[in-house]
């Protein structure tokens, strides 16, 4: 499907027919995914499992990137932060982010006016270029938090004045990285296709 107003396409990929076994080679959905950001558009590729699984997630990501999500929205400056345990960290990034918890990490939130969470950002400590790093290995929101994740990333830096980069990394089947490109971000490299 082409969204050609928003510059978008979205591509569907049943794991038996788009696997190595059906003589798709490792660098197929790359292959497609870099000849459409060559064009100026950005490729969503949805798989069977992600779609059976967290259909929620999904289409909420679907919709944001679209630009037609009815969720709240709440400004970062009327969030405050606030230290997530595990087991609160587990349960809402396995609600709202598409692979979900992931362990070792140190959790870090926004809270509304009622004391809901809204954002969580997990993160772990690294290397990168042989110096200490931070890893943003998750983030999510239940809601359309404007400003979150630069006030949880800022914050972030602050607890760890050590550290000498942060890195993270963007899945190309669901995001362009301009969440990152839009923080000061920049590409250091493009991991091989892993699926």
């Amino acid at each position: 499907m082409f969204i050609p107003e928003k510059r978008i396409a979205v591509e569907y990929n049943g794991l038996y027919w788009h696997s190595e076994k059906q003589g798709k080679h490792a660098s197929y959905h790359y292959n497609k995914w870099k000849q459409c950001r060559d064009k100026g558009i950005q490729l969503i590729q949805i798989w069977e499992d992600d779609w059976e699984l967290h259909r929620d997630i999904v289409l909420n990501s679907l919709f944001h990137k679209l630009s037609i999500a009815q969720d709240r929205r709440i400004g970062a400056r009327k969030t405050t932060i606030t230290h997530i345990s595990n087991h609160d960290a587990k349960g809402f990034l396995d609600k709202h982010h598409i692979q979900g918890y992931s362990k070792g990490c140190v959790n870090i939130g926004l809270c509304d006016d009622n004391h809901d969470i809204v954002a969580v950002m997990s993160l772990r400590r690294t290397r990168e270029h042989g110096e200490d790093a931070l890893l943003i290995n998750r983030y999510a929101t239940s809601i359309n938090v404007q400003g979150g994740f630069t006030k949880l990333l800022s914050h972030a830096i602050m607890q760890s004045p050590d550290i000498r980069y942060v890195v993270s990394f963007s899945d190309n089947c669901v995001s362009d990285g301009g969440l990152y490109a839009s923080n000061g971000f920049h590409m250091d490299k493009m991991i091989p296709p892993d699926y």
